[in-house]
This record gives structure tokens, C-alpha cells and sequence, in this order.
């Protein structure tokens, strides 16, 4: 039951850092708020899966979701980085012709 308490949490942690990444943004951006905030979400779990396989402790509660809270950043960072990308090589390949 503990694990699942801590799989919320960092759900929770990752739908933050999601939601906080897309305030944070700069320049427009596409993706919905709900997007942000799932793939913040995944990248805490998947975070939360590192910090037990490095060896952070179920005890320290704080560790293991600041782990989960780092590996959410980075995996948003990505996100965003891919994303801006596509947007980018679409804009290039997708330009309007004028046809009659």
C-alpha cells in the first residue's frame, strides 16, 4: 500500500512540475496543459522507479521525490526540446504554395 501512496505522489509532483514548466515557458507553445502536466507525471513515476533502483530508501520520502521531481524536469526539458523541433521541421516542409 506504501508504493501506491508513493506512485501518487510523484504523480502528483510530476503533474506540478508539468503545469509549472508550461508557466514558465517563454514562447508559446502548443501543448495543452494536460499534456504537460502527464508527461510530467510519467517522467516523476519513471523517476520514482530510479531513485528505488539507485538505492534511495522507502523511508526517505523527500529523496525519493526530489529524485522524481529532478528526472520530471529533465523529462519535460526533453519533451519541450522534441516538440519546438517538430514544430520547427513542419513549419519548414509545410509551406503555403499559391495555386490556381
Amino acid at each position: 500500500m506504501l508504493v501506491l501512496f508513493d506512485v501518487i505522489a510523484a504523480v502528483w509532483v510530476g503533474a506540478f512540475v508539468g503545469a509549472l514548466m508550461k508557466v514558465a515557458s517563454p514562447h508559446p507553445n502548443w501543448v495543452s496543459w494536460m499534456v504537460s502536466a502527464l508527461v510530467g507525471a510519467l517522467g516523476a513515476v519513471f523517476g520514482l522507479f530510479v531513485a528505488r533502483f539507485v538505492g534511495v530508501g522507502r523511508e526517505d520520502n523527500v529523496r525519493t521525490l526530489l529524485v522524481a521531481g529532478v528526472l520530471a524536469i529533465v523529462t519535460m526539458c526533453g519533451y519541450i526540446l522534441v516538440s519546438r523541433i517538430v514544430v520547427r521541421q513542419l513549419d519548414r516542409t509545410s509551406r503555403p504554395t499559391i495555386a490556381f
